[in-house]
C-alpha cells in the first residue's frame, strides 16, 4: 500500500497556520496578566536553566527563547493583570507552545511560488532563528579593545558611551544579576531553614507565632522578587563601576536596550537581536547570554565608525593593521619568527612591474601559506535573509582575500619562483615553485560568518568560488583558538588540508568551525570516517555530514579563565596512537624540507596504519641485528609502501643510503603514490629514529632498477614471524611487495625464523 506523497508547502502553510494559532492564544491570556512580571519570571528560569538546553528540554535555546518572550510580552508592560503565580504560569505555558511553532516554521517556511528552499537559505535562517554568541567572551573583550580603544574618546562623544565602556558597563550588568540570583537564593533558604526550625518546635509562644508570619511573609517577598527584582539596577551598577554617569546608563539604553518605547519600532522578530538588554523600567535591566551583548556592542561601533567621515578611513586603517598583528601573534605560537612575513611584499602579476602584498605569509619546509585579512563591514541583512547582501559580504571578506592569494599561484606559475620582501623589516626571502609541496591560501574576516565559510561550496549558487577552488576561510576568533590548541605545524596544515578536501567534496560538509576542529582533533578528520566511509559511499541520494559537540572543550577552558578558575581538564589536543608522537616530534625538530613534509603525510595516515607503524618500530628496535645485518618489516597503508629498518653497527652514512636504495626499491617494486622509510640505529636509544625518507611520483620503467630489484630478489633472505604470525602460502602475495604469488617470487629465498 503506497502512501500519498506530502507536499513540502502545505506542510510549511499548516507550521505557518499553528504559529498564528498559538500567538492568538498566548495573546489572550496575555491580556489578563502582568506581562513584566512573567517576562521577568520566564527569563529568570531560561536563565537559570541555560545549561540544560542541550538535552531537548526547549525548542530554543535560551537566549533566542527569551528574546522571542520579549518580542511578544513587551507590548503588554504597563497593562495591568494578574501576577498570580498560576495564571503566570498558564502565560509561560502558552509561551513555550508559540516556540515550539515557531521552531518547525523556521525548518519548513512558506516559500514563494518561484523560490525552493535550499541548503544555504536553510542554514541562514536556522543561525539567525537559533544561534547567539558569535565567540567566547575573552575573544570578544579583546576584539573590542582592540579595535575601538583608538577611537574611544570620539565614539562617546557620538553616542553619550563608548564602546570599551558600554563592554565595562554589560559585563558588570551580567555579574550583578549573578549576584542578585545568588543573593535571592541564599536568603530563600536561609529564610526557608529559620521557619521549618521554629515550626519544628510544636506549641509556639504568641512571639514566636508572630515571627513565623513575618518569616511566612519574607518567603514570599523573596519569591515574588522573582518578577523582576533580580534584575540589575542603574544604582548597582553605578556602584560596582565605582561611578557610572547617568548620561552614560542612558546611551546604553538607547543604543542596545529593549524598552517598551521602542518595541515598536521593530517589525521584525530576527532584529531583536540588536535589542539584547531587556530594560524592565528606565532604571532596571536584564541579560540572557553576555556573549550576545558583546556581539550587539561590536556591530553597533563597528557601523558607527564605518559611518562616521571623520571617523572610516582611521577606522579601516585600525582594523586591518590590528587583525595583522594578531594573525602574526597566532603564527608564532606554531612557526618559528624567521619563517612569518607580515605585509609580504611580491610582483604584481596583474601590474607589470608593479607591487602587491599579502597581509603575511609562512615559508615552512614545502609549505607556502598565504594569509589575506579581511574586515569588511558585515551588514546584519547579509545573515538574516538578503542575498544580495549575503553575497556581496561572502565577496568582500572572502573571495575578494582568496583571489588575492592567488596571485602568488600565478607568480609561481609565471616564474617558477617568488621573491618576497616584509615591508617594515625590510626582510626578505624567495623561494622556488619546484620546492613546494603545497601553497595553502587562508582567508581571515573579522566577524564570525554564521558557519558559511564551513560550506563555501553552497555559495556557488550565487555566483561565487566557480570552479571548486576554496580557501580556508576562519574568523579571527577562531584562528585564536585553532592555533592555541592544534599543537604544531604540520597538524595545523594538515587541518587546513582536510578542511579544504571537505570544501571541494562532493559530500555537504557542514558545521561550527570549532565544531569542526574538536572533532579533527580526535580522528584528524581522517577520510575512512568521512567521505570515504563506505555507508556515506554507498548512500544514493544527497550526502551530508554535520558537524556538532566538538567545542565544547574549548569552552571549558575559556569558561575556566574568564571566571579565574583552576582548569578541572588537560587542555585539548590531537589525540594520536601511542608511539607515534615521538617520531612526530623528532621529524619537527628538524629543519629540512623532507622531515616536514614526512610528518605532515603521516597525519594523513589511518589509526590502523599508525598503529602498525609504532609496532613495526618497537618490533624492529627489539630485533636482534649482528654484525651489518638490518631487520626491515614493510607494510602498506592504501597506495603507501611503509618500511621500517634497523641496525646495530652500520656506519650512519652506510645506513643512509642502504635505506635510500630500500625506499627506491620498494617504490619501483609496488608502484604506489609514495614510500616511507624509517632508518632506526639500535644502539641510540634516546633518538627515535636516525633517518627518514619519502619517495613520491609516477612510475617510469628504469633498466638499472629493473637490474636491481632483479638482484635484490636473488639475494636470500631470513624474515621472523612476529606475534605467532602464520608463513605465507604458496599462493599468499609474496612478502617482497612485488604483487607476485609467493611460490613464484622469493619461495626459494626467504627462510623464516619465528619470534615470540
Amino acid at each position: 500500500m503506497s502512501g500519498k506523497a506530502v507536499d513540502p508547502r502545505e506542510i510549511a502553510e499548516n507550521a505557518a497556520r499553528n504559529l498564528a494559532d498559538a500567538e492568538v492564544q498566548f495573546a489572550k491570556v496575555a491580556a489578563q496578566t502582568d506581562a513584566l512580571a512573567a517576562f521577568a519570571s520566564y527569563a529568570l528560569v531560561r536563565l537559570t536553566g541555560i545549561k540544560d538546553d542541550s538535552i531537548g528540554k526547549h525548542s530554543r535555546p535560551a537566549p533566542a527563547a527569551v528574546e522571542y518572550a520579549a518580542w511578544l510580552l513587551f507590548s503588554y508592560f504597563g497593562k495591568g493583570g494578574s501576577r498570580d503565580s498560576g495564571q503566570i504560569q498558564e502565560l509561560i505555558d502558552a509561551l513555550e507552545k508559540c516556540n515550539r511553532e515557531l521552531a518547525f516554521t523556521e525548518i519548513f517556511p512558506v516559500m514563494e511560488d518561484d523560490k525552493k528552499d535550499d541548503p544555504l537559505s536553510a542554514h541562514i535562517r536556522l543561525q539567525s532563528g537559533l544561534v547567539r554568541g558569535s565567540a567566547y567572551p575573552h575573544h570578544l573583550k579583546h576584539r573590542i579593545a582592540g579595535v575601538f580603544s583608538p577611537f574611544e574618546s570620539d565614539l562617546a562623544r557620538l553616542t553619550g558611551v563608548g564602546p570599551v565602556r558600554a563592554f565595562e558597563a554589560a559585563f558588570a550588568i551580567a555579574r550583578q544579576i549573578e549576584d542578585n540570583i545568588n543573593g535571592m537564593k541564599d536568603a530563600f533558604h536561609a529564610t526557608k531553614a529559620r521557619g521549618e526550625a521554629l515550626f519544628s518546635k510544636g506549641k509556639l509562644s504568641p512571639e514566636e507565632e508572630t515571627e513565623l508570619a513575618s518569616i511566612g511573609a519574607e518567603l514570599q517577598r523573596i519569591v515574588g522578587g522573582m518578577e523582576g527584582d533580580w534584575a540589575a539596577s542603574y544604582d548597582q551598577i553605578a556602584e560596582r563601576l565605582g561611578g557610572f554617569a547617568r548620561i552614560e546608563w542612558d546611551a546604553l539604553r538607547t543604543i542596545l536596550g529593549l524598552t517598551v518605547q521602542n518595541r515598536p519600532q521593530i517589525t521584525r522578530l530576527v532584529d531583536m537581536q540588536d535589542r539584547s538588554l531587556y530594560y524592565l523600567s528606565d532604571d532596571r535591566c536584564l541579560l540572557v547570554l553576555i556573549t550576545a551583548v558583546f556581539d550587539a556592542i561590536f556591530a553597533y561601533f563597528d557601523d558607527l565608525a564605518r559611518g562616521t567621515p571623520d571617523l572610516s578611513n582611521r577606522y579601516g586603517n585600525r582594523v586591518a593593521e590590528w587583525m595583522e598583528g594578531e594573525i602574526e601573534q597566532y603564527l608564532w605560537r606554531l612557526f618559528p619568527r624567521h619563517t612569518v612575513f607580515r605585509g609580504a611584499c611580491f610582483p604584481d602579476p596583474d601590474n607589470p612591474g608593479g607591487e602587491t602584498e599579502a597581509d603575511a605569509i609562512v615559508i615552512w619546509g614545502p609549505f607556502l601559506v598565504v594569509v589575506e585579512a579581511k574586515g569588511k563591514r558585515l551588514p546584519r541583512e547579509a545573515m538574516r535573509g538578503s542575498e544580495a547582501k549575503l553575497k556581496q559580504t561572502l565577496q568582500n571578506n572572502i573571495q575578494d582575500a582568496f583571489f588575492q592569494a592567488r596571485r602568488v599561484v600565478r607568480i609561481l606559475d609565471r616564474d617558477g619562483k617568488i621573491a618576497f620582501k616584509e615591508k617594515l623589516t625590510g626582510r626578505t626571502i624567495e623561494i622556488t615553485k619546484d620546492r613546494l609541496n603545497r601553497v595553502m591560501p587562508i582567508s581571515v574576516t573579522l566577524q564570525h560568518l554564521s558557519g558559511i565559510p564551513t560550506q563555501l561550496a553552497a555559495t556557488q549558487r550565487l555566483g561565487l568560488f566557480k570552479g571548486k577552488a576554496y580557501p580556508w576561510s576562519v574568523c579571527i576568533d577562531e584562528l585564536e583558538v585553532i592555533t592555541r590548541f592544534v599543537g604544531s605545524p604540520d597538524a595545523f596544515l594538515f587541518y587546513i588540508e582536510r578542511r579544504t578536501a571537505h570544501q571541494a567534496s562532493e559530500i555537504s560538509f557542514s558545521g561550527d568551525e570549532l565544531d569542526i576542529f574538536g572533532q579533527y582533533l580526535d580522528s584528524r578528520l581522517h577520510p575512512t570516517i568521512y567521505e570515504n566511509n563506505p555507508e556515506l559511499a554507498e548512500h544514493t541520494g544527497h550526502k551530508a555530514v554535520g558537524f556538532n559537540d566538538g567545542q565544547e572543550r574549548f569552552e571549558k577552558v575559556y569558561v575556566a579563565e574568564w571566571y579565574n578558575e583552576p582548569k578541572q581538564e588537560p587542555d585539548p589536543q590531537l589525540k594520536l596512537p601511542p608511539g607515534i608522537e615521538p617520531l612526530l616530534q623528532e621529524l619537527r625538530c628538524r629543519e629540512d624540507d623532507g622531515a616536514r613534509w614526512i610528518a605532515f603525510s603521516l597525519l594523513g595516515f589511518s589509526n590502523t596504519a599508525l598503529r602498525r607503524l609504532a609496532a613495526a618500530v618497537a618490533d624492529v628496535r627489539r630485533a636482534t641485528c649482528e654484525g651489518n645485518r638490518v631487520q626491515r618489516i614493510t607494510t602498506t597503508e592504501g597506495d603507501i609502501v611503509i618500511n621500517v629498518m634497523a641496525h646495530a653497527g652500520l656506519e650512519s652514512k652506510d645506513f643512509y643510503q642502504n635505506t635510500l636504495l630500500r625506499t627506491r626499491l620498494e617504490h619501483y617494486r609496488a608502484r604506489p603514490r609514495a614510500t616511507f622509510t624509517l632508518g632506526i640505529d639500535q644502539r641510540n636509544g634516546m633518538q627515535p629514529f636516525e633517518t627518514a625518507s619519502w619517495i613520491e611520483g609516477p612510475w617510469q620503467k628504469e633498466e638499472i632498477m629493473e637490474q636491481l630489484l632483479a638482484e635484490d630478489r636473488e639475494m636470500p633472505r631470513r624474515m621472523q614471524l612476529y606475534r605467532a604470525a602464520k608463513k605465507p602460502g604458496r599462493n599468499d602475495p609474496c612478502p617482497c611487495n612485488s604483487g607476485m604469488k609467493f611460490k613464484r617470487c622469493c619461495l626459494d629465498k626467504i627462510a623464516f625464523e619465528p619470534r615470540n
